[in-house]
């Protein structure tokens, strides 16, 4: 009891130390300060503990600078070392080592381009760039975590191998060699799902299968787990046991254990080492070389031991999503099997694994799959016990017969089917918003935890601060980032509407916005033109939220593909929106376009006014110099916010429209280093010119304006140095 003590301090001292780097809001903070209250509890009156605790806290600070943000763009002409590659089906992932530069650069390889492997020297001719940051809040940082992790740059350009281009080293061909074997024999839509759940390839799975197990809260069968490598622990050390005990060997069970252990080391090999799995798999080594000696173990000392030696070899594990859904699962079926049963029913282990999720999913996503138990109890079985294991061992047996293979692959697709099955029976997960994350975690840590009334008040009162803290603010209208696309939100008293909705491609980034600010309804969705960059998320956005009118205005010639998107949308009611409209406390002038028919389309754009009390708000979708001389004309009245329009590009946002809307501040929703330079730089010099600031969702990534007594306030997710 007193070294789990000690190596529970030891992890939230490390937790404590390296989060401070990566923790910027009030939730993540609440976290470390009662982390560091619970370090300190745990260890009191125990001075190793205690000192292990202060120097996990502090080694941190002084062993880890804070990472220097390369600059945005540089050009290299020189030769770099292939350290590690990752494959991912017919395309791969290389890390490279440069002469006489700092940091690792990233390269990535494609169907049809030169494929590289460790131990290659190659030569490299073009653009190195620095990893693009999250846009939206709560979205993944891939320049935060390739700082932490030394890989610094992205390249981009020619490359030519220097030597060593037709030798491969063991270990690679065997990752090559596992992967093919996946490609060959019959029933290849069931080998795509084989290499998703046994490779960790989820690009591999087809879409639909993707979010059927997103739907049931199984979408962690699609990566190389924790699940995966306890299911290949156990199967091979109840199997090897057995025949040991039938062949009457002396200690078959450590024998056992030790073919286990290196089952397990193989599969993390092969899968290419994920975080959750390699977490397991050293959880699993220290029970098995237990096992194999003769020692005792103790399930949470293991999971602290593991969360000690994960930090450790790379701190910014904290971050990773996977990590975090596969760490505090465990934590808390380690829990509920030491403090509250020993022997847990298959229901409360599900229950429990599914109420840990939750929290990491309420907090990334804004949803809660409250259908996840059961799910998880129909489909983790089949998974873990036949799937898997058989799987791993068709793939092994494949040289000699791909019928075993062909056989796992078509219980796969009958996985498939059922999982299809459940996710439209259930439906999809509940939009709650990312805020309730900490009264999930509350609920967790009290009913696992056995905490006496001061603690329990401490963790609950702390969590519902935090919650309120979070809780968006009830009237605001944020200017989403979805790319070179434009789609602006706009929320007032439990309402919510939507101007445009950005591109096909982009609009995951508006739903996950839409999912954490835990908006499950829009009142409305205004189209201002017929360009897919402004309605192109329509479909999948319907698919999610519930629409009560699409407004927007009909031309006759909106084009095949706004046809063809709006006939595949059951129950949408389009129609021609009112003049004047009202959402919660925001006030909605519509200024209808021209009806002239040789106006381009960007010049029939609806431009809106949004007014409420003294802020005031212009829209102008992508009106052009025509469309804005006509507002000129017809009088608008000055506003303090105008979004501009096209984008920001040079033939909207003229001199005369700019001095009659007269705006304090001007935005632009454009896509991060967009080919068209939007926006433009004659734009700029007149905004300079006219004393406007701009804010643009390229540069600044998400905006939000919050309407106060004295006009608006805006908020970005970046400054603009």
């Amino acid at each position: 009891m007193l070294m789990d003590r000690t190596w529970f301090g030891a992890a939230c001292g490390l937790i404590i130390g390296h989060g401070w780097s990566y923790t910027e809001g009030f939730y993540g903070t609440t976290l470390l300060l009662l982390l560091a209250y619970a370090g300190v509890y745990l260890c009191k009156n125990r001075p190793l503990g205690l000192g292990v605790l202060v120097v996990c806290v502090v080694l941190p600070q002084c062993a880890n600078p804070p990472p220097v943000h390369p600059k945005n763009e540089l050009s290299i002409s020189k030769h770099c070392d292939v350290m590690d590659t990752i494959y991912r089906g017919v395309r791969s992932e290389s890390t490279l080592k440069c002469e006489a530069m700092e940091g690792l650069v990233s390269l990535r390889q494609g169907r049809y381009s030169a494929r590289y492997h460790p131990g290659q020297r190659i030569y490299l001719k073009g653009t190195l760039k620095a990893p693009i940051s999250a846009q939206n809040p709560g979205e993944f940082d891939p320049r935060q975590v390739g700082l932490e992790t030394g890989v610094m740059w992205t390249f981009e350009g020619r490359t030519k191998a220097v030597d060593g281009a037709e030798t491969m080293d063991f270990a690679t061909n065997l990752k090559l060699w596992f992967r093919n074997a996946l490609d060959e024999g019959e029933r290849g839509y069931g080998r795509l799902a084989l290499k998703g759940m046994l490779l960790g390839e989820r690009h591999a799975v087809p879409r639909v299968d993707i979010e059927a197990f997103r739907a049931t809260g199984t979408g962690h069968l699609l990566a190389v787990s924790g699940l995966h490598i306890g299911a290949l622990c156990w199967s091979v050390w109840w199997l090897l046991s057995l025949i040991g005990i039938k062949m009457k060997l002396i200690y078959p069970s450590r024998m056992a254990a030790f073919a286990a252990l290196i089952a397990v080391w193989t599969l993390v090999f092969l899968a290419q080492s994920p975080v959750s799995a390699t977490r397991a798999a050293l959880m699993l080594s220290l029970a098995l070389f237990a096992r194999i000696i003769g020692w005792q173990t103790h399930i949470l000392r293991l999971v602290a031991v593991a969360l000690v030696a994960t930090v450790c070899a790379s701190p910014v594990n904290l971050i990773n999503v996977g990590f975090q859904y596969s760490f505090l699962t465990v934590l808390s079926l380690s829990l509920i099997t030491t403090k509250i049963s020993k022997n847990p029913s298959a229901i409360t282990i599900s229950i429990t694994a599914s109420a840990a999720a939750w929290v990491v999913e309420c907090w990334h996503f804004g949803t809660l799959t409250f259908s996840a138990p059961i799910c998880n109890l129909i489909l983790i079985p089949i998974a873990s016990v036949v799937i898997v294991p058989l799987g791993l061992l068709g793939i092994f047996v494949s040289p000699l017969s791909q019928q075993p293979l062909d056989f796992v692959s078509w219980i796969t697709e009958l996985f498939l089917g059922l999982a299809g099955g459940l996710a439209d029976f259930f439906g999809q997960p509940m939009i709650v918003g990312r805020h309730w994350s900490p009264i999930v975690l509350a609920i967790l840590v009290v009913s696992l935890v056995r905490l006496n009334w001061w603690h329990t008040i401490l963790v609950t009162t702390a969590m519902i601060g935090v919650t309120l803290y979070e809780k968006p603010n009830h009237t605001y209208i944020d200017f989403v980032y979805v790319g070179q696309g434009d789609s602006t939100l706009l929320v007032s008293n439990g309402s919510a509407a939507l101007v445009d909705t950005g591109g096909e491609y982009d609009v995951r980034r508006l739903l996950g916005h839409l999912s954490r600010q835990g908006i499950k309804e829009l009142d409305w969705v205004l189209i201002t033109h017929h360009h897919p960059d402004h309605y192109g998320g329509l479909k999948a956005l319907a698919k999610t939220i519930h629409i009560k009118h699409i407004f927007h205005s009909p031309t006759g010639d909106e084009g095949s593909h706004w046809t063809e998107m709006v006939s595949t949308v059951d129950g949408l009611s389009l129609k021609r929106p009112n003049p004047f409209q009202t959402l919660g406390e925001f006030t909605i002038q519509n200024l209808f376009p021209t009806e002239n028919r040789n106006a381009s389309e960007n010049d029939r754009s609806i431009a809106l006014r949004v007014t409420r009390q003294h802020s005031s708000l212009m829209l102008t979708g992508d009106l052009e110099s025509f469309g804005e001389r006509r507002l000129v004309a017809m009088g608008i009245p000055p506003s303090d916010v105008l979004q501009l329009g096209h984008h920001g590009s040079r033939t909207s946002s003229i001199q005369a429209f700019l001095n009659a809307v007269s705006p304090k501040l001007a935005i632009a929703s454009c896509g991060l280093n967009n080919r068209y330079g939007f926006p433009h730089g004659d734009v700029v010099k007149r905004l300079k010119s006219n004393g406007t600031r701009l804010l643009s969702t390229s540069t600044n990534g998400w905006i939000r304006l919050i309407p106060l007594k004295a006009g608006w306030t805006a908020l970005s997710l970046r400054s603009s140095n």
